[in-house]
């Protein structure tokens, strides 16, 4: 308790678990208390607010546990308690704390920890069954926690029972405990304990078994569930009045409203506990649910305020008689919340009070019910299409259900936000099930209702649906999307959730699921998530893990070749109707989401033995295309050539068609939201083809986004991947980057949040922001994350980190509109993937000492690069000539078979033994034409497994030793020149970093760059001198930026090089902090210096000059329905200025409410704002105001709307 006595709550609470509704109940006393939340996110995370000392000492006075009048731990793990805290938590309650503990999937008895210590103060007894779980995953709630739903029966004796029903709706999930000898059982259930209380020294604690059944919470007052039953808050405050010893406080013996079947009026009838006290006082107050919410099917909310009277006391009882108010919106029924609070003693004016010098409070307590009128005649709108959120071009679809059905006219009508009506119909006799179908037409954003009015011969009364319009714009930023768990969570807690995301600054949520059976209550939040999201954040929505596909693959690794192949085989017409009838729901469904961007067609696609079907049609097929009999992936396992090439072109072609037959049933129906894959690094060769199999390349084409994940710090397992930081991150980019811009599409990644393995790695604080920096570098457009669950056994983050992460995509938004119209052009240097060596060449398998098949390795394993089932993993030797040549395109053998080497001026063909034919005969012309490539073996064998001679003439090598017995050789083939190292550089690259061979590392770097910068002239995009700082450039056709990013856990400095700007760079800008940087320039390049703050990075604009004025085309006047046009150009001297400008545009309507406020990017072919104006638009003065952020530049424009 404070000085002016508010006491003070800390609820301790699994952030998925708030079907307890502490939050609305200590909302709900009848005196102040302030609550201060945290929340336990995962296992072995710090809470989101820590749990303080019992007693903290500050130069203010002693806080900690003490500020506490209450405690409540829901849900929470003892072993999230160290031992300390946990005797704290005891001598809190020593010393007169009060706290309630309850149940969940992970405490009392399936807890990881132990109450050995915390136990003595708990009213019921842990004991741990002969089974438990011993890892920190343990069984879920729905094993032995399952009760037969039982009503819950109050012990009517005992004070927190006082005036309540004697049963309270029925529990499903529990524990299972026993009541401690001097304990006190206040409900059960069957003979099981519900809530016990207990006293421990001079405090006072209670214990909860009961676990909300979230499946079937309903949201609204349903008297046959414990949760929600209309006397669980009373029962719940009356627990917490005893706790804080205000038992004596309960005054309240009975409260009733009933209705009098005459009058129909209310009666409200209470009996009070006699007292001396002269002042005396009773209140009531009479809420009514919010119908616009019940109409949408939202949790109850008891809002509107009916009516708040002073009652007389007599003989210590209070009646009255209420006459509800006439309306006529009639739902099928009405809810109402009756508030009795009873007052013993004088007001206390809390803004003077003194607690210390002055104890006294008056006896307060509250009790409250909620009745149901059910009406005789009323309206059901029943929402066919579910949502309630819209766009133009949608169609509502309601079916309505009147009663009395006998109506003698329905009248339609629906308003707009400005209370217009925009729509209305009427039909005479329309029997007792009326559909109501109407195309939206091109209605302005905003609230709407549907009001349908029903007339019968002697009355007229009507039901209102209200629904949300939405206009969804294209996309001019990129895409942030934030995932969003609301399972377990109420309203307020959803709201609570999202919030939390737009304000760190995502534009995109995950939409939550979209298809198959959803429960009742999950449905309900989903669709008032999809509202909040859509209307009132403008957020897009992501159908994340939400598959489009059908068919199986991802093995399991642990079953047989074969056993669970796709039923019917892929390759037959019976799997394309399969495909189609299963997409068309889906995509159905989707498409009634107006803000839902995509949907996923299938996470990380892989193929193990236990998917290869052998169907005679997979099997005839085979025989056709190669001239044999198919064989099994068992037996070619010691095969190096055609057979294995063969087997698993196969392979990629059978789940080629799957994607195919996939892709096409999207294209098929829908409209708008596009298909996104989402792939792992199977398919870049990090997994042994003796192990999965990927094609990239096969199956990349059939979406219309691509993301990818690689975890730089979680998954660090490779060789020196300590020294050699973001190796593999920087060759799986190179890599998809370079299959997208072939299939041209737009390349997303998973940003790296998750805290999995702490407290056994602590990664560094601000690794996501340093990941985040360097995927929009590497050219990515849409960012996932890996992951921000409400709560979860494996993934989640501290709070330290989600807020500094936070903090840093709010920067970054103020730059993302210009960095969505640039991309990252290609580098004169390119990395040959070699395919086939990889199909049919794989490492021999080899497990560490003590392991019998595939993982799982512990730290201790690390590199796993040189164990099965890792493959191709060359992540060293690109990440040498990443940095040294300062970037490195990687290209797919196939694509060099087809001859697609015009960007590139040299290849690097590292480590391969075997390849394609095709691919040989490319590289020859390629280098005769006056390439450079640059090798370090010379491949022996083609795709057949047949020796080759890869030049097809004698070349005479110069020989320059390097260091050891290593040696460069050189020779000219044609016009071009061959680089052949005598050793394998990924090797070499490895044993350098981990023996920290200053000395060799620099004789290596030094004849790399002199053979690219000196002799042959081939130059990066860019390039930084300090190569723990990272530079990547960003362009388009009139404008270039660098990315700068430090991988340091210090602050760095670097020289960045530009080559070969193509116009002249006088301006080098920070596009978020606006400061300047001196240019100098060279011969064919710019440089400039800069400096990073430890993992961060910046964004640096060259320019050539600044927009000094801002100019508009477009009319000052438009009628509604026209097609508004403007085109915001940037202008100096006259003249329209090149390159891409940031500038904020704000827009208010004729009501001078902001329509828009937002960042966008500008450049020479202008700024274009079009849109057809809405047939309601608000007629007036439209006023846009612009500014130009990097230099200031203002303009004003207006137009009107009549």
């Amino acid at each position: 308790m404070d000085p002016h006595g508010i006491r003070e709550a800390l609820v301790i609470e699994q952030a998925n678990q708030a079907g307890y509704y502490f939050d609305e109940i200590i909302g709900s006393l009848p005196f102040p208390m302030r609550v201060r939340k945290s929340y336990y996110i995962r296992k072995n995370l710090p809470f989101t607010y820590s749990l303080p000392k019992r007693i903290d000492r500050t130069f203010q006075g002693r806080t900690g546990l003490l500020a506490y009048d209450l405690i409540i731990v829901s849900g929470v793990d003892v072993c999230e308690f160290s031992p300390e805290e946990q005797l704290n938590l005891i001598s809190y309650v020593e010393h007169g704390g009060a706290m309630i503990f309850t149940g969940g999937a992970y405490t009392f008895e399936k807890s990881d920890g132990t109450y050995h210590i915390l136990g003595s103060i708990l009213p019921v007894e842990i004991n741990f069954p002969e089974n438990s779980a011993r890892i920190s995953i343990p069984v879920d709630i729905e094993d032995k926690n399952l009760v037969k739903s039982q009503n819950v029966k109050l012990n009517k004796q005992h004070p927190v029972c006082k005036g309540l029903s004697s049963t309270m709706g029925t529990i499903s999930v529990m524990h299972q405990l026993k009541p401690k000898k001097d304990a006190t059982v206040v409900a059960t259930c069957g003979n099981l304990p519900v809530v016990v209380l207990g006293k421990y020294a001079n405090g006072r604690v209670s214990a909860i078994t009961a676990i909300p059944d979230y499946d079937n919470l309903k949201g609204i007052i349903d008297q046959t569930s414990f949760f929600e039953h209309s006397d669980y808050d009373d029962f719940m405050r009356n627990i917490i009045m005893w706790l804080l010893k205000k038992e004596k406080e309960i005054t309240i013996k009975s409260f009733s409203v009933k209705q009098q079947r005459k009058s129909r009026q209310l009666e409200i009838k209470a009996e009070l506990e006699p007292t001396k006290e002269k002042i005396k006082r009773a209140q009531l107050e009479v809420y009514a649910n919010d119908f616009d919410k019940q109409a949408n099917g939202r949790t109850v909310e008891f809002s509107v305020s009916v009516l708040k009277k002073n009652l007389e006391i007599k003989n210590n009882r209070v009646k009255f008689l209420v006459r509800m108010p006439v309306i006529l919106n009639l739902p099928p029924e009405e809810l109402y919340k009756f508030s009795l609070t009873v007052q013993y003693g004088k007001d206390v004016n809390r803004d003077y009070k003194n607690i210390g010098l002055d104890p006294y409070e008056p006896v307060l307590h509250r009790r409250d019910t909620v009745i149901s009128i059910k009406q005789a005649c009323y309206i059901k709108i029943k929402n066919l299409e579910e949502e309630y959120v819209f766009m133009p071009g949608q169609k509502l679809r309601f079916e309505i259900l009147p009663q009395p059905p006998e109506l003698e006219k329905l009248v339609l009508e629906i308003k707009d936000p400005q209370g217009s009506i925009v729509f209305q119909k009427q039909d005479i006799n329309p029997g007792s099930s009326y559909i109501f179908e109407y195309q939206i037409p091109l209605w302005r954003r905003g609230r709407y209702v549907l009001r349908v009015t029903g007339i019968t011969h002697s009355q007229t009364f009507y039901a209102e649906y209200p629904f949300a319009i939405v206009h969804i714009k294209p996309v001019e930023d990129l895409i942030f999307v934030a995932p969003v768990n609301i399972s377990g969570l109420t309203e307020t807690r959803i709201r609570e959730e999202v919030l939390d995301r737009v304000n760190k600054g995502f534009n995109c949520v995950i939409s939550e699921q979209i298809k198959g059976k959803i429960p009742d209550r999950y449905k309900r939040n989903i669709l008032y998530y999809r509202f909040l999201t859509q209307f009132e954040h403008k957020l897009y929505l992501w159908g994340e893990y939400t598959g489009l596909s059908c068919f199986v693959d991802h093995g399991p690794w642990y079953m047989e070749e074969g056993e669970n192949p796709n039923i019917p085989c892929v390759l037959t017409d019976e799997f394309r109707k399969k495909t189609f009838d299963y997409v068309k729901p889906i995509i159905e469904r989707a498409e009634k989401i107006p803000a839902l961007l995509s949907m996923e067609i299938w996470d990380e696609p892989h193929a193990l033995p236990a998917n290869i079907c052998r169907c005679n049609i997979c099997l005839e097929t085979f025989r056709k295309k190669y001239g044999y009999e198919m064989p099994k992936w068992s037996e070619i396992t010691d095969v190096h050539g055609k057979k294995r090439y063969d087997f698993f072109d196969f392979i990629g072609d059978y789940y080629e068609k799957a994607f195919k037959d996939t892709y096409d049933a999207v294209l098929s129906y829908r409209s708008r939201v596009q298909a996104n894959h989402v792939f792992a690094l199977v398919g870049a060769g990090q997994y042994s083809t003796h192990f999965s199999f990927t094609d990239d390349v096969k199956w990349f084409p059939y979406c219309d986004t691509f993301e990818f994940d690689c975890y730089n710090y979680m998954y660090a397992h490779f060789a020196a991947a300590e020294k050699a930081m973001f190796h593999q991150f920087h060759f799986a980019f190179a890599r998809y980057r370079n299959i997208a811009a072939y299939y041209r599409k737009q390349l997303g990644f998973f940003i790296q949040t998750d805290d999995r393995d702490y407290p056994h790695d602590i990664e560094p604080i601000k690794a996501p922001c340093e990941i985040l920096y360097t995927a929009i570098g590497q050219n990515a457009k849409t960012f996932h994350l890996m992951y921000k669950p409400t709560f979860s056994v494996n993934f989640g983050l501290r709070q330290e980190r989600w807020d500094i992460f936070g903090r840093e995509l709010k920067r970054i938004r103020n730059a993302s509109p210009l960095l969505k119209k640039l991309n990252k052009p290609s580098s004169k240097l390119a990395m040959f993937y070699p395919h086939t060596n990889w199909v049919i060449n794989p490492q021999p398998k080899k497990l560490p000492p003590g392991y019998v098949g595939i993982g799982f390795y512990h730290k201790e394993e690390r590199p796993f690069n040189k164990w099965y089932p890792s493959g191709y993993t060359p992540f060293n030797s690109y990440e040498f000539m990443f940095r040294y040549f300062g970037e490195c395109d990687v290209i797919d053998e196939r694509f060099v078979a087809k001859g697609l080497m015009d960007n590139y001026k040299a290849i690097a063909l590292l480590a391969t033994d075997y390849i394609h034919a095709d691919a040989i005969e490319k590289i020859r012309g390629f280098v005769k034409n006056g390439g450079v490539l640059f090798m370090d073996r010379i491949p022996s064998y083609n795709q057949n497994g047949d020796r080759i001679d890869f030049f097809d003439e004698q070349l005479n090598f110069d020989c320059e030793n390097l260091f050891g017995s290593i040696k460069i050789k050189t020779a000219s083939y044609g016009n071009g020149k061959v680089y052949l190292l005598t050793g394998d550089l990924d090797e070499i690259y490895t044993d350098i970093l981990i023996s920290d061979d200053k000395r060799r590392e620099s004789l290596l770097i030094e004849k790399f760059q002199d053979i690219f910068f000196n002799r042959e002239k081939i130059f990066p995009n860019c390039i930084s001198k300090n190569i723990i700082v990272e530079a990547s450039l960003l362009s388009n056709n009139e404008f270039k930026c660098v990315t700068i990013v430090n991988h340091s856990r210090k602050p760095e400095k670097t020289t960045v090089c530009v080559f070969n700007p193509e116009y002249e760079v006088n301006l080098v800008v920070d596009l978020i902090t606006y400061e300047r940087f001196p240019v100098r320039r060279r011969d064919s390049w710019i440089e400039f210096d800069c400096d990073v703050e430890d993992l961060s990075g910046r964004f640096i604009g060259l320019y050539e000059k600044f927009p000094e004025t801002i100019e508009i085309e477009g009319r000052d006047s438009y009628e509604k329905g026209e097609f508004l046009y403007l085109k915001i150009l940037p202008e100096s001297g006259g003249n329209i200025v090149k390159g891409e400008f940031l500038a904020r545009i704000v827009c208010k309507d004729p009501e001078g409410d902001i329509e828009s406020d937002k960042i966008i990017s500008i450049n020479s072919d202008g700024y274009i704002i079009g849109r057809p104006i809405s047939i309601n638009e608000i007629t007036g003065k439209w006023d846009l105001d612009i500014e130009i952020l990097h230099s200031g530049a203002l303009k004003k424009f207006s137009w009107l709307v009549r």
